[in-house]
């Protein structure tokens, strides 16, 4: 986990100006990292042990909001994939991790990255993922 969580960190440093390289380069790192993390995420939840990712969760926050900020300002496009996969990983943590995710569920670029891609009506995936993440966080918040 650590080093995702460096990896992260590189992934969030990277200056991607105008080089197009190293923008695709970001890129594939984020989308290796959010399946990095999701499929620990996933392992943890099966094996009923995702209390263990609690330590992890401030990068894995920063790394989503790095995403979405880069997504939002349009830095940096990220595809559908990318993108659904990072809805699916809040939803993911907020399933298996219920009030101990309080604070990345109201986290207000949660919801920011839920509406924006509530917006995308053009991919029913990606729209099945921000009403399961939605679901979950609201269950987490009590709302």
């Amino acid at each position: 986990m650590e080093m995702i969580g460096s990896a992260g960190d590189l992934c969030r440093d990277l200056p991607v100006d105008d080089d197009e390289e190293l923008m695709d380069y970001k890129v594939l790192l984020r989308s290796g990292l959010l399946e990095a993390y999701t499929g620990i995420v996933s392992g943890l939840e099966d094996g009923q042990k995702i209390q263990l990712i609690m330590p992890h969760g401030q990068k894995i926050l920063e790394f989503l909001q790095d995403l979405h900020n880069d997504h939002r300002g349009k830095k940096i496009e990220a595809g559908h994939d990318t993108v659904r996969n990072a809805v699916a990983l809040i939803g993911d943590l907020a399933k298996g991790l219920g009030a101990q995710v309080r604070p990345l569920a109201a986290a207000p670029f949660v919801a920011e990255l839920l509406a924006d891609c509530a917006s995308m009506t053009d991919d029913e995936q990606l729209t099945g993922m921000v009403n399961y993440a939605r679901r979950e966080v609201q269950a987490v918040m009590g709302v």
